[in-house]
């Protein structure tokens, strides 16, 4: 009976797809080998989540209280063992002074390529009980953590107060894209910054392969790359005068690929050397509507041409891209470079999966056409973390 319905449910996008003039997909129904029963679940509301390359999981935990008039958010911070085991890292409430009523939500995790630090983005509000004034007054920050939750603080950082009011910045989604970005200007509002161990007015920060500097945006769009080196407290704006429409990181090869004007074309893909402080312009882009992304190999990238399109350009060839024609909704690389997972509709909205195959267009239903909030694909490729609709409970099933 399952199959059947799955068969049919495939039947009907296919008539779809033909009735809307997309050019059909090839369908084929999931697998007999379909993944049935979760090798973990992580029973909390996580507002973010992370794999680290050991498969270490770390995840953001909502916690919202009152305080006389307001509303206060503070996210616990927890790191899973792929077995299980999981230890709470940051206390949001004793982390944070009670007597400051200050809230944040954490936007994004990321891992260092050695899976021994994270670097947390943030967004931090000053609220205020005197209803006449500004809601909030705040900005995003990339909080800089080791494994077990100790600060890795900046030298001669120093916090500094906010000084301008600001709306608060819109909750992204785990996996978003930095080209998707819409966090708070540091032209327009200074962060509130109340620990050394953060970078302020930055989104996307990134630990690159030397576990020693971190990388991230500056701006709302288009972008400056900055990097800073905790231990001495350098920072640096790299590719001085140049800024980017979007940015991907391979931290692991130390670089990044981005979008960009070209010295002769007005876009093209751009491979940058984020140690070396180099910039090699690899072919123009015609179109471009967001969520670029490197293969896990770093030979390949794709990014959504147009709201129906993914384009994949291999690096080693990119001036001859593969268009597969998908509909609207965010993908992530699978392990081989072979295919892509697509979760269909909104990105802020729950979804189906389907993988793509590369070149050929065709696609499989992932996970019984279940709907699912968000995904991320571990970066062994070998199992897959989605998030349910409504309370976000981590579920954790086995790649085939």
């Amino acid at each position: 009976m399952r199959a059947r319905k799955i068969q049919f449910r495939s039947f009907v996008a296919f008539v779809a797809a033909i009735a809307t003039g997309i050019t059909p997909i090839t369908l084929r129904p999931a697998p007999a080998s379909a993944l049935e029963k979760p090798l973990l679940t992580i029973e909390e509301d996580c507002q973010a989540f992370a794999v680290a390359p050991d498969n270490k999981i770390a995840y953001a935990v909502r916690h919202i209280k009152r305080v006389k008039k307001i509303i206060i958010e503070r996210d616990d911070l927890w790191v899973s063992t792929a077995d299980g085991k999981r230890k709470r890292i940051l206390d949001g409430n004793a982390w944070m002074p009670a007597a400051m009523t200050t809230s944040y939500v954490t936007q994004s995790i990321t891992w260092s390529p050695d899976s021994h630090r994270m670097a947390v983005e943030m967004h931090i509000q000053k609220l205020t009980q005197d209803l006449n004034a500004p809601p909030t007054l705040g900005g995003t920050v990339v909080l800089l953590l080791d494994e077990d939750g100790r600060e890795i603080d900046i030298a001669g950082n120093k916090p500094k107060p906010a000084a301008a009011p600001a709306a608060p910045a819109p909750s992204k989604p785990s996996g978003f894209s930095s080209s998707d970005d819409n966090s708070t200007s540091p032209d327009e509002t200074p962060a509130v910054s109340i620990r050394p161990n953060m970078i302020d007015s930055a989104t996307a920060g990134h630990w690159l392969a030397d576990g020693a500097t971190v990388a991230y945006l500056i701006g709302i769009g288009p972008f400056q790359i900055g990097t800073v080196r905790p231990s001495d407290g350098k920072k640096t704006v790299l590719f001085e005068g140049r800024a980017f429409e979007a940015v991907s990181w391979d931290a692991a090869r130390n670089r990044a690929i981005a979008m960009g004007q070209g010295l002769r074309y007005s876009r093209v893909l751009i491979q940058l050397d984020l140690v070396r402080e180099t910039l090699t312009e690899l072919t123009k882009v015609d179109q471009f509507a967001g969520q670029l992304g490197v293969s896990p190999s770093g030979k390949k990238a794709a990014y959504f041409a147009d709201g129906d399109t993914i384009e994949v350009r291999d690096l080693a060839h990119p001036e001859k891209p593969v268009d597969i024609r998908v509909g609207p909704g965010r993908f992530g690389w699978g392990k081989d470079d072979r295919r892509v997972l697509l979760k269909r509709g909104a990105k802020d909205r729950s979804g189906d999966l389907v993988w793509i195959t590369l070149p050929e267009g065709n696609y499989v239903p992932a996970l019984h056409d279940l709907l699912f909030h968000d995904f991320e694909i571990a970066p062994d490729g070998n199992t897959i973390l989605v998030t349910e609709p409504g309370k976000r409970i981590i579920l954790v099933y086995k790649l085939e």
